[in-house]
C-alpha cells in the first residue's frame, strides 16, 4: 500500500511519504472512508427522500446531518491540506515537480488564481481514485495467490523464462507481449474483484430509453459491475478464479481463437463514458507491475497453513477483508535484486513541463 500511494503523493503534489505515519496519509485515509460509506447505494434515506437535508443536524434520528458534517470536514482536509503545503514549497522556491505546482504555475502566468478551488478538487479527486482503488486490487491479488498456487505457479514460470532471474519486468516486456499468463492473470483479479462492485451512483439530466426500458429524467443510475463480472454468458463458471478463461489455447488458455475471448473487465471496471475513471491506466498497470515484481522474487503463501476465507468490506469501493499470508524469498538470486532495488518515484517522472501545457515530458 505504501508503495502505491508514495507514488500517487509524488506525482500529484510532489510530496515524499516518510512512513506508514505520515500526517498527510492519515489526512487522507480518513477521508477515503469517509467518502466510501458516504457513496454507498442504497444506505441513505436522504438519497431517496431529498427533503430530509432540510433537518437541523441537532434534530433526533437524523445521524446523517451530524455524519455529513463529520465528513466534509475530512474530505475537505483531504483538498486543502497537500496543496497548502505544495503552495509553501512553491512560495520558498523548492517544490518538487508535480501536478498541482504545474497546474498553479498555469494560472500564475494567467495573472489568476481564481481556479484555486478547481485545483484542489481536481488533485484531490486524483489522488482519491488513484489511492485506494488500486491498493484494493493489489490485496485481491496477494488474495487469490494464496487461494490458488497453480495460477501462482505458473505465473511464475513464465516470469522466470524470460528474466531468468537476473532482473526485475517493465512495461517494455508487458508491450511486446512477452508475459500473456501475467496479463491474463491482471484481469482476472480485475474481474474476479471489482473494486468499485456498484460503481458510483449517476442521474440522469433528461429522459432516456434502453433497450425498451424507459429511464425516467432524473433517475439514479446504479451500475452493476459485480453483476457484470458474475454473468455466465460473459464467463464460464464465473465465480471461479481462471486467469486462462483470457488466454486462446495456443497460449494455454480456454478459448479457441482470440475473438472467443470474453470481454476485458477493464472496459467495465472503471465506469463508462464522460464518467470512466481518468486514471485507469495507471491503476490497471500498477496491479500489473505489482504482481510481476512481487512474483519475480516472492513465494505468496498462506500464513500457518490457515486458508483465508474471501470477505470484503461493504462501500463503495470494496477491500478483502484483513488476511495473513506468507511471503518467502525465491533464492539467493531474487534477494540479490530485492537488496538492489532504490526507489525515488521522483526519477521516474520526467521533468514536468512548465510552458502551460501540463504535459510530462521525458
Amino acid at each position: 500500500m505504501s508503495v502505491i500511494v508514495a507514488l500517487i503523493k509524488v506525482l500529484v503534489d510532489g510530496y515524499p511519504v516518510q512512513d506508514k505515519a505520515d500526517p498527510l496519509i492519515a489526512v487522507a485515509d480518513v477521508a477515503m472512508d469517509a467518502f466510501s460509506k458516504s457513496s454507498e447505494s442504497g444506505v441513505w434515506l436522504v438519497d431517496f427522500v431529498p427533503i430530509l437535508k432540510y433537518i437541523p443536524p441537532w434534530f433526533p434520528f437524523v445521524s446523517f446531518r451530524r455524519l455529513a458534517i463529520k465528513w466534509k470536514k475530512m474530505v475537505d482536509d483531504l483538498n486543502n491540506k497537500p496543496h497548502d503545503w505544495v503552495m509553501e514549497q512553491i512560495a520558498k522556491g523548492i517544490a518538487q515537480p508535480s501536478l498541482t505546482k504545474t497546474l498553479v504555475n498555469m494560472y500564475s502566468k494567467s495573472g489568476t488564481l481564481s481556479f484555486e478551488d478547481d485545483i484542489k478538487l481536481s488533485t484531490g479527486a486524483l489522488y482519491a481514485g488513484g489511492s485506494d482503488t488500486t491498493v484494493s486490487s493489489i490485496y485481491s491479488f496477494f488474495l487469490a495467490m494464496v487461494l490458488h498456487p497453480e495460477a501462482q505457479s505458473r505465473a511464475q514460470k513464465e516470469l522466470d523464462a524470460l528474466l531468468r532471474n537476473e532482473r526485475f519486468t517493465s512495461f517494455r516486456d508487458r508491450q511486446a507481449g512477452n508475459l500473456p499468463y501475467l496479463d491474463a492473470l491482471t484481469k482476472e483479479v480485475l474481474r474476479w474483484a471489482p473494486v468499485v462492485p456498484t460503481d458510483i451512483p449517476h442521474v440522469t439530466r433528461k429522459e432516456d430509453e434502453y433497450r425498451g426500458w424507459r429511464i425516467p429524467a432524473e433517475s439514479l443510475v446504479i451500475p452493476n459491475i459485480w453483476g457484470i463480472s458474475r454473468d455466465d454468458k460473459l464467463y464460464k463458471d464465473p465465480h471461479t478464479f481462471r486467469p486462462e478463461r483470457f488466454l486462446t489455447k495456443a497460449q494455454g488458455g480456454d478459448c479457441e481463437t482470440e475473438d472467443d475471448i470474453p470481454l476485458d473487465p477493464f472496459f467495465f471496471c472503471f465506469g463508462y463514458g464522460r464518467r470512466v475513471c481518468p486514471g485507469r491506466n495507471l491503476a490497471e498497470l500498477s496491479t500489473w507491475i505489482a504482481a510481476a515484481m512481487t512474483l519475480s522474487v516472492f513465494d505468496i503463501r498462506p500464513y500457518n497453513d490457515e486458508i483465508p476465507k474471501v470477505e470484503y468490506s461493504r462501500g463503495v469501493i470494496t477491500h478483502p477483508e484483513p488476511f495473513k499470508c506468507s511471503l518467502t524469498v525465491r533464492g539467493l538470486k531474487a534477494e540479490a535484486l530485492i537488496r538492489s532495488i532504490e526507489v525515488d518515484a521522483i526519477v521516474y517522472m520526467g521533468d514536468i513541463a512548465e510552458d502551460g501545457t501540463g504535459h510530462l515530458g521525458s
